[in-house]
């Protein structure tokens, strides 16, 4: 329980909260009851300038250690994400074991109600449902471990200016009867002046 007292800046309850306040995982409010310090005090505190100097230390030697964590490191968080994966596999397996004449995957949940006769336990109905949370979850970790490795590509859709929706419109052109002889006309053998078709060969006096 929070008390009453206000110590200093170097006391090890202040040394505490800034180290609290600095790692971003409690508010005020936890700070006070985790360091026993008054929670108006506290709110004092975060406002104070020599007080936020001893925040931002405590920052400095945060990131400082950053490398040296083991999250840091992407083979050890390929080794925590398998190790997970492990475990859902070996949860599944379980249910496998207990659930065999239901079902051939572990991916569903169990639900019983009992009743209680004669000092005896007896189980009235049974209730099986899919465990979205679990295929969410392995999904997710799979998803992770690709990303590791760079090998996970989002799919991308085609938008429009800002992400708005794209709009494709096609373009169909009209030929009109001029346009058509015109064509006609240019699709058609050459011809000579004489209206013959031009075959490319010419008299020569004797011979072709």
């Amino acid at each position: 329980m929070a008390s009453n007292s206000r110590p200093g800046l170097k006391s090890p309850q202040v040394q505490q909260a800034a180290l609290l306040y600095a790692r971003r995982l409690h508010s005020p409010r936890v700070i006070a009851r985790d360091t026993g310090l008054d929670y108006g005090y506290v709110l004092q505190l975060v406002v104070n300038p020599k007080f936020l100097a001893l925040v931002e230390m405590h920052k400095e030697a945060i990131k400082a250690e950053a490398p040296e964590l083991f999250v840091a490191n992407r083979d050890n968080r390929l080794y925590a994400l398998n190790n997970l994966f492990s475990r859902y596999v070996r949860l599944m397996e379980e249910r496998e074991a207990r659930h065999a004449e239901y079902t051939e995957t572990g991916l569903v949940t169990l639900t019983e109600q009992v009743k209680r006769a004669n000092g005896k336990e007896e189980v009235v109905s049974r209730e099986y449902a899919f465990d979205a949370a679990l295929d969410k979850a392995m999904r997710e970790t799979l998803k992770q471990a690709a990303i590791e490795r760079g090998e996970w590509q989002e799919k991308k859709e085609l938008s429009g200016p800002g992400g708005s929706e794209l709009n494709i419109t096609a373009v169909v052109m009209e030929l009109t009867e001029d346009d058509e002889e015109s064509s006609q006309e240019d699709t058609s053998p050459d011809s000579s002046p004489d209206g013959e078709p031009d075959t490319g060969l010419a008299y020569r006096g004797d011979h072709w």
